[in-house]
């Protein structure tokens, strides 16, 4: 969903019929509290693979409406177990 989609007043609506206690976060919000995850989850993802062998891997693929997508991964094992973390996923 885009993120101004939580502005409009269909949706503000949708929500207050929910639960009136519930108020969706703006746009600004909203990108504060992803960035904040994003730097969060950055330093967590260092912790977890310094001194790792890393592999990255690229995948492409198109979906039923013919729209391409690209996902850039890294995986590494930590305690015989596979990790895998989606660094970055796009539509082109």
């Amino acid at each position: 969903m885009p993120l101004p989609a939580g502005e409009s007043t269909s949706f503000k609506e949708m929500i207050r019929t929910v639960s009136k206690a519930i108020t969706p976060p703006d746009q600004k919000k909203l990108k504060n509290i992803l960035h904040s995850k994003k730097l969060e989850l950055s330093d967590q993802i260092k912790v977890m693979s310094k001194g790792k062998y890393l592999s990255f891997t690229r995948d492409h693929w198109t979906s039923l409406d013919n729209e391409n997508y690209g996902a850039m991964k890294l995986h590494f094992i930590k305690e015989f177990e596979l990790k895998t973390f989606i660094l970055s996923c796009t539509s082109s």
